[in-house]
């Protein structure tokens, strides 16, 4: 069993073949919406970021059968920092009326791999989008090479 809850209609039997868990750095058999939800928001997010001098956080909103419903940027910041309130995360999410996000930001000068200042941010992202009933499905990081 994965650390995933669904909102949608979804079982057990729905699994992709395996991967690592986005959540939890774990081997994990992934349900397959998930998956696809990542690569659909990586096709949207990848064009957006990859060119991006600054550091910018963008969100794919996902209605509860994880169909894309929106997308759009959160937070612009300069080439090594962007700030973004819990207030206007939850506003935008709730205006989607999403029940999944993935979120994505730029590393245009750093590298892709996530800092430890990157995991807590997304710890305190997921929280954030909690409180109003959406699912951060992952945190994408992109940089300038994709």
């Amino acid at each position: 069993m994965t650390k995933y809850k669904s909102h949608a209609k979804r079982n057990e039997s729905d699994l992709a073949a395996g991967g690592i868990c986005p959540l939890c750095s774990e081997r994990a058999a992934l349900p397959r919406w998930i998956v696809q939800a990542r690569a659909d928001a990586l096709g949207a997010l990848l064009p957006r970021l990859a060119h991006a001098t600054a550091e910018e956080l963008r969100a794919v909103w996902y209605d509860n059968d994880t169909k894309i419903i929106g997308s759009m940027m959160l937070a612009r910041g300069s080439d090594r920092a962007m700030t973004v309130s819990s207030r206007e995360l939850c506003r935008a999410a709730l205006k989607a009326n999403a029940y999944f996000a993935v979120l994505g930001h730029s590393h245009p000068v750093s590298s892709t791999i996530a800092s430890k200042e990157d995991l807590k941010i997304t710890d305190w992202m997921r929280t954030a989008l909690a409180t109003v009933g959406v699912s951060l499905i992952d945190h994408l990081i992109v940089g300038h090479n994709g």
